[in-house]
């Protein structure tokens, strides 16, 4: 009976858990948003899956996105802005950490591969934190080579307030039953609201 094997492999798929699911939330982004997913396709590490919540846009982004279509969930809405996005792609998201990677960053292919093994060691913190290089061309990026593992661990959030550390949503992994718990970010329109969400997850463990 194939249609009954298929639609058995269909639910088991779906029903296996990864580690992480990523968001890339984009808005009129038709010359960027494809680098950015491609470079989610380059990583190591392929414990995944990958969401992407087109916000209303206007230009050709649907059509970039639809190269993706077996690929990638995609989703597209009503423009709702940042925190709305988020939310939407939150909604969908089945891994154990969630990452929220916006249209106009890259990632190493080392990215996830480095997040995995820091989860690891510390036996699943709430939330973990990668570094940040700026770039403006792409080509910048192949000169930066990749180094060994270093990390500094704290108690919580706020643990950390003497340490200049900044959580950037492209390179936070974020466990996704503490920021479900929380309903997600704010709709209200007003740039870096992930900082409130962060802020509301200060007494994490981890």
């Amino acid at each position: 009976m194939p249609w009954y094997i298929s639609d058995w492999w269909i639910a088991f798929h779906w029903a296996v858990m990864v580690l992480f699911s990523i968001v890339i939330l984009t808005y009129n982004r038709a010359d960027l948003v494809g680098h950015t997913i491609e470079s989610v396709f380059s990583q190591r590490f392929r414990d995944y899956e990958l969401i992407v919540v087109d916000d209303g846009s206007t230009d050709d982004t649907p059509a970039v996105l639809a190269q993706y279509s077996d690929r990638a969930q995609l989703v597209r809405q009503e423009n709702q802005g940042i925190g709305g996005a988020r939310n939407t792609g939150l909604l969908r998201a089945t891994g154990d950490y969630v990452i929220f990677l916006d249209s106009d960053d890259l990632w190493f292919p080392w990215t996830l591969e480095t997040l995995s093994k820091v989860i690891a060691m510390h036996n699943g913190p709430a939330i973990v934190m990668g570094a940040v290089d700026s770039f403006h061309q792409v080509d910048t990026l192949k000169r930066i080579p990749e180094t060994p593992l270093t990390y500094q661990a704290f108690a919580d959030y706020l643990a950390c307030y003497r340490k200049p550390i900044w959580l950037t949503p492209s390179i936070t992994a974020v466990r996704t039953e503490k920021i479900k718990a929380l309903g997600g970010f704010m709709r209200h329109r007003f740039a870096h609201e992930e900082n409130d969400a962060w802020m509301r997850l200060s007494d994490a463990p981890g």
